[in-house]
């Protein structure tokens, strides 16, 4: 089984290549930053849990760092690009309750 590569590196790049100022759905199992993230690298059968990837009966964590970035609102490209660049700087971001 191909294990998704969830290192804050491998996003951060990823997500560096990605253009626009789309929305997205943190709350969406296909539509928020971590699916599309996965998607990017192949992956069709997965699913988004808190904390995590699930491919199969594998579940692969990722990191809070990542958290950092995709979770709080505006669930924006270019907010989430300001929250990249400050996790970057080593500042740590506080989750904020999503509903």
């Amino acid at each position: 089984m191909k294990k998704p590569k969830l290192t804050f590196t491998a996003f951060a790049r990823w997500f560096k290549g990605q253009k626009g100022n789309p929305e997205y759905d943190y709350c969406s199992n296909g539509d928020c930053l971590m699916a599309r993230f996965i998607k990017s690298q192949g992956f069709v059968d997965f699913s988004v849990v808190p904390g995590a990837v699930r491919v199969g009966s594998k579940r692969f964590p990722f990191t809070k760092k990542i958290e950092m970035v995709s979770h709080n609102r505006p669930w924006t490209y270019r907010a989430a690009r300001g929250r990249l660049r400050r996790v970057e700087r080593g500042e740590h971001i506080e989750l904020v309750d999503v509903e």
